[in-house]
């Protein structure tokens, strides 16, 4: 409240919201009521205003009696057709909710109890579960009332009204009760029954892991048309059109996604917009435990999944956002998040377990969700469970997690093999990169987690310009990172290249992902001009591996092009190009969701459109290069 000469006004946040009637404002000090004698309705704002020169310091009440806002077919409240009627929701993530109501300027928890007025013959949804069956008003309408919520971000609120079309299933496996909607009419029997199976088995696995209750009696998982997906509390809505498209493995990520959201970023949320990459990562670490568990037996096709997740992070770091760093704007768009999050900090997580060990890591996760649950969080919590781990005798990980988060871009390591010893040196110069939300700045040393294997290592990070070991078997083939389980780069000297190329057939040495990282990082490094005098034979030889297995190698085109078409361009970064990248970043999404579109050079039959990833690669390289990527 700010007190002004002409009386003290409160000034919300408010968007295309009008006809505020009977407005009040209620002290809970002495118990006076204070009526508003001006309203101003600015483009974001609604600004209320009351008589009095000031008011005294305690906590006060403000009722609105009745006003108005839009329903949209996008945020906020949107509508959708479901057959003869249509539902409605809400959308409001991140900045979405001064569309509904009223909202303070700094984002903060509150206790929300929704009582909802809805015709006759429809079913209305929250996020808290009713208090008990909906009572008729009249012929017309009837009413829903619900229980009281803990603390949730006004974002996390779903309140939603459902046809008579939409029926109600059970979900299988778990005893917490998961309720799937679906339109009896508009959506196939199969999505139901593989909701149905997979809900429970991944609610299941998210509480052996997090073994935290959510705080909510039931949740609900609402089947919704040519829709987005949401970021709301004890009711989700999931998009028809994305399940339909996805394979098994990306329908429970996808669910997955959801649920331990129920979790980490709804019972449990990040305070500030600008470290949501942080919370957004550990939920994709998460989730990536929940697939590993659930397709054990199916490793391969866990593989293919790592291998796309691979792809999303190069092209991200190479076209949507090179350079940039995990902290974000104060109040970054929804395509700043989509081209930041989820993509390299699950694999910075996964660095962290590989030196404290899985059990460890889980460990710190539940501790953060437990000891904030209906609380915000900051990135500096987590730092604190990490102050206390040292290796190398004086290298705190909780420094290193920090530079991680901080500092953009993807660093590159030099490895050279020099008989019996070896030497490892960060090749950053003349790289510019992003430090924290705004500066940029020549790329610092890194961090490097440096692992190899059938090699024992001194040390866990290099942090130094170069480091030399000495010494070791000439006969044996140093690879570090393989597989990308930590974000660097890796170039090789040409003896070891060449014996790369040579070697990369033999699939029981190279999942998918360690070949894609090998081709991958060759044709970056040769495009720099920085793979020696053989680099031209060496990458004939890569290039023609690719031509003659490609069936064996999916979305081949995603890390073969720095050797094709990228080699010896500059990436287009002009502004028309970077809203056309954005356009393409969907597109990518789609294909990337499912395997059968993963063949590389040609579409499978009756694929069509975009619908495989070779046409979306070559839109990328055509965009980005002006030709095809191979």
């Amino acid at each position: 409240m700010a007190s002004q000469v002409e009386g003290v006004h409160l000034r919300l946040l408010g968007q295309k919201l009008e006809n505020f009637e009977n407005v009040t404002l209620q002290s809970h000090v002495n118990g006076k009521t204070f009526v508003i004698n001006s309203l101003r309705i600015e483009q974001k704002h609604v600004v209320f205003g009351f008589g009095e020169s000031s008011l005294p310091l305690g906590r006060y009440t403000l009722n609105i009696e009745r006003y108005t806002g839009i329903i949209t077919y996008d945020k906020g409240i949107y509508y959708r057709d479901a057959g003869n009627h249509p539902v409605l929701g809400t959308d409001l993530f991140p900045y979405y909710a001064p569309l509904v109501f009223p909202c303070f300027e700094d984002p903060l928890m509150a206790i929300f109890q929704v009582a909802l007025i809805h015709p006759q013959d429809t079913i209305a949804l929250s996020s808290m579960q009713a208090q008990a069956s909906s009572q008729n008003l009249n012929e017309n309408w009837r009413l829903t009332k619900f229980v009281q919520s803990d603390n949730l971000y006004p974002y996390n609120l779903f309140i939603g009204v459902m046809p008579s079309e939409y029926e109600k299933s059970r979900s299988t496996s778990t005893k917490f009760p998961i309720h799937i909607w679906t339109n009896k009419h508009l959506h196939p029997k199969e999505v139901k029954e593989s909701m149905v199976d997979l809900v429970g088995r991944i609610y299941d696995e998210l509480e052996e892991i997090l073994r935290e209750p959510l705080s909510v009696a039931q949740l609900n998982i609402v089947m919704m048309n040519d829709f987005n997906g949401t970021h709301s509390f004890g009711t989700i809505a999931i998009s028809l059109e994305e399940f339909i498209v996805s394979d098994d493995i990306h329908r429970a990520a996808m669910i997955a996604r959801l649920l331990v959201k129920q979790w980490i970023g709804g019972s449990t949320t990040i305070s500030t917009m600008s470290e949501l990459c942080f919370q957004e990562d550990l939920a994709e670490y998460v989730v990536n435990k929940v697939l590993e568990s659930l397709f054990h037996t199916n490793s391969n096709e866990y593989q293919k999944y790592r291998l796309a997740s691979y792809v999303r992070i190069q092209i991200s770091e190479t076209f949507f956002g090179p350079g940039e760093s995990l902290t974000l704007v104060n109040e970054p768009d929804e395509i700043t998040i989509r081209s930041h999050c989820r993509l390299k900090g699950p694999i910075m997580l996964e660095s962290l377990e590989a030196i404290l060990g899985g059990s460890m890591l889980i460990s710190k996760i539940r501790k953060l969700v437990s000891q904030h649950e209906h609380r915000s969080f900051r990135l500096e919590t987590f730092l604190t469970y990490l102050r206390g781990h040292i290796v190398d005798k004086n290298i705190s990980l909780a420094q290193v997690y920090e530079f991680w988060q901080k500092n953009g871009g993807i660093p590159n390591l030099y490895v050279e093999k020099l008989d019996e010893s070896l030497r490892l040196i960060q090749m950053n110069n003349g790289r510019q990169a992003q430090m924290g939300a705004s500066n940029w700045a020549p790329m610092p040393l890194w961090p490097i987690h440096i692992e190899a294997r059938n090699f024992s290592l001194p040390i866990t990070f290099m942090i130094s310009q170069g480091l030399e070991m000495a010494p070791i078997d000439k006969t044996a083939l140093f690879l570090t990172n393989l597989g990308y389980n930590n974000v660097y780069r890796v170039n090789y000297d040409p003896v070891t290249w060449q014996q790369l190329a040579s070697s990369i057939s033999n699939s029981s040495s190279f999942s998918p992902i360690a070949r894609a990282q090998v081709i991958n990082d060759f044709c970056y490094f040769y495009s720099l001009g920085e793979t020696g005098q053989e680099g031209n034979k060496i990458r004939r030889s890569f290039l023609e591996y690719v031509r003659t297995k490609s069936e064996e190698l999916d979305l081949c085109e995603f890390y073969t092009f720095w050797c094709t078409a990228g080699n010896g361009r500059q990436i287009n970064l002009a502004t028309k190009a970077k809203l056309r990248y954005q356009l393409l970043m969907t597109k990518l999404q789609r294909v990337l969701s499912n395997r059968k579109h993963y063949a590389c050079f040609e579409a499978p039959v009756n694929s069509g459109g975009d619908a495989n990833a070779a046409k979306v690669a070559n839109q990328l390289c055509q965009l980005a290069f002006g030709t095809d990527c191979l």
